[in-house]
C-alpha cells in the first residue's frame, strides 16, 4: 500500500526562521491533478521536521487538519517516505520527526494520523537505525539516528519541539 509514490520535486530552500531553521520545498500532484507541499525544516542536529498539506489549503490555518476526500492517502504517504529517504541519501545522519495533526473533530492526544503513522514508521525506519520515540499526548513522532548521540540530541529536539511548535512533554 505504502510503496507506490508520486514523483516528487524539489522547489526551493528558504530560511524558515533566522538562526534557527531552512525550510526545503518540495510539491508533488496526486492522480486528481491536485498539488501537494510538502515543508521540510532543517534544524540543527540533522533534525528534519515534515509537514504535508494540499496545495488548495495552504492559506487555512487549519491546512494539515484538512482532509482532501480523494481517498489516496496510500500514496501520499508513500511519497512523504520517499522525500525522507531522499533527505537520508543526503545525509545518513538525518533524524526526522512530525506532529500527526488532528482532524478538525479530534484533540491532539492519539490522533488518527497518529495511529496510522506510527505504524507506518515502525515497519519502514528499522529500530537498528533509529530510535523511536512517540509522544501520544501530543501526537509527535521521532525518529533519531542511532548514529548521534542520542541523551543530548534528544533533549535539544525536545527544547526545540517545545519552543516551536508550543508542544510540552
Amino acid at each position: 500500500m505504502f510503496d507506490q509514490a508520486y514523483e516528487f520535486r524539489y522547489t526551493s530552500k528558504e530560511t524558515g526562521v533566522p538562526n534557527v531553521f531552512d525550510r526545503h520545498i518540495l510539491t508533488f500532484a496526486c492522480r486528481f491533478g491536485q498539488q501537494y507541499i510538502v515543508e521540510v525544516e532543517q534544524y540543527d542536529d540533522q533534525f528534519y521536521a515534515i509537514k504535508f498539506f494540499l496545495k488548495s489549503h495552504r492559506l487555512s490555518a487549519n491546512r494539515y487538519s484538512l482532509t482532501t476526500q480523494f481517498f489516496d492517502a496510500g500514496r501520499v504517504i508513500a511519497t512523504c517516505l520517499q522525500i525522507m529517504k531522499y533527505f537520508y541519501e543526503r545525509n545518513p545522519q538525518a533524524s526526522f520527526g512530525f506532529v500527526a495533526s488532528p482532524l478538525l473533530h479530534e484533540n491532539k492526544a492519539l490522533t488518527k494520523r497518529f495511529r496510522v503513522y506510527r505504524r507506518i514508521m515502525e515497519n519502514v525506519f528499522p529500530p537498528y537505525i533509529f530510535h523511536h520515540y512517540t509522544y501520544e499526548q501530543q501526537s509527535v513522532y521521532l525518529l533519531l539516528n542511532r548514529k548521534i548521540e542520542t541523551g543530548g540530541t534528544l533533549l535539544k529536539i525536545l527544547e526545540m519541539c517545545q519552543r516551536y511548535y508550543q508542544i510540552y512533554f
